[in-house]
Formats: C-alpha cells, structure tokens, sequence
C-alpha cells in the first residue's frame, strides 16, 4: 500500500505544524504549481486554433490547480501527515508478524524496494521521526538502515549524482561537499526545474 501514501503533498506542501522539508527545497518548491499553470497558459496563447491541444492543457491545468489548493490547505495538509503516519505504522505492524529482514520474511521483494525509496524519501524531507523519535517504531527504524545499506540502493540512490537535492536530514547528503557535488552535477547536466519538477 505505500504506492498510495501521500508522498506527493508531503513533499510538495508545507506541514501546518512545522516545515522540515530541507530549505533549499522548499524555497525552490514554492508556488511550482502556480508556475506551471502561468507556463501552460502561454503555451495555450500560442495554439488558439488546436482544439485538442488546447483541451489538453486545460485538463493540466485543472489538475496543477487541484494540486495547488491542496498543499496550501492546513487540513487536507494535516490529514496527509497523519495518513503517512498510518503508512509507516502499517509496515511496522508488518514486520513484527515475522521474524524476517524484510516486509515480507526473507526475501527482498518489490515491496522492499518501494519502501525503501519512500523511508529514504521520508528522511530526506525531514519526516525520519515517524519510526525514530521516542523509538515510536523499532522494526521500522531497523529495516530502514538495513534497506538503506543495500549496494544497489547506495550506488542506486546515494551514490547517484544530484539524485537528491541537499538536506540536513540525511548525512550522505548534509555536508558541504555534498552540496557543491550537487550543484556541479546540475549545472554540468540540465536546468534546476528539470530535475526538481520533472520538465
């Protein structure tokens, strides 16, 4: 069920309690919606007499719209936060049904490699206190440094240029020298709203 977390709003909208999202990022983040929509409106100033192109932007835009009123909503963001929190509880439930490594026993499966992701993912924004603080969750806490320690996810991920924009809450990607590896691997490589919004 972790391909159905809100990974999405977390990620692009500001917890109402109190934002850890890494700086750099929710400043570059900001209003990404909003400058879609302006984006998409051009293009659609340039097409006036293409009917199905401009219907196909209207959808876009309809659904960046969406998206915009819901990370700025206190409590759609509110119940988002307590839906990962349910999530996360989900899988240490999981683990504690069997004695295995993984999600599922002893096999390292499908579902492994997506919560590995989404654990690394949840750090990174800052939200590692979901299975960290208090130890709220020991299985989970367990399971994520062993994932994380996989060599395919290390040269997949951590080891991988500019695979993640710099935050203070993982420390493959804290340090100064991370973050000035970072930017030479954006400027070599593509623009800033390439990588971070998928253009």
């Amino acid at each position: 069920k972790i391909d159905q977390a809100p990974h999405v709003a977390v990620l692009y909208g500001t917890h109402p309690d109190g934002d850890a999202r890494p700086p750099g990022l929710a400043k570059t983040i900001k209003d990404v919606h909003g400058r879609k929509i302006r984006t998409l409106k051009l293009m659609m100033a340039e097409a006036p007499d293409d009917a199905e192109l401009q219907a196909a932007y209207e959808s876009k835009i309809a659904k960046e719209s969406s998206a915009h009123n819901f990370v700025y909503d206190t409590a759609s963001m509110r119940a988002a936060h307590a839906e990962m929190h349910s999530h996360v509880e989900a899988l240490e439930q999981q683990l504690q049904t069997h004695s295995g490594p993984w999600a599922l026993g002893d096999a390292y499966t499908l579902a492994d490699i997506m919560w590995t992701c989404s654990l690394y993912r949840l750090k990174w924004l800052g939200l590692g206190h979901l299975w960290q603080a208090d130890n709220a969750r020991p299985k989970v806490a367990e399971y994520a440094e062993r994932s994380f320690q996989r060599p395919s996810f290390q040269a997949g991920v951590i080891e991988w240029p500019f695979a993640y924009f710099p935050s203070p809450h993982v420390p493959e990607f804290s340090s100064p020298a991370a973050a000035r590896r970072f930017t030479r691997s954006m400027v070599r490589r593509t623009s800033w709203p390439a990588v971070l919004f998928g253009r």
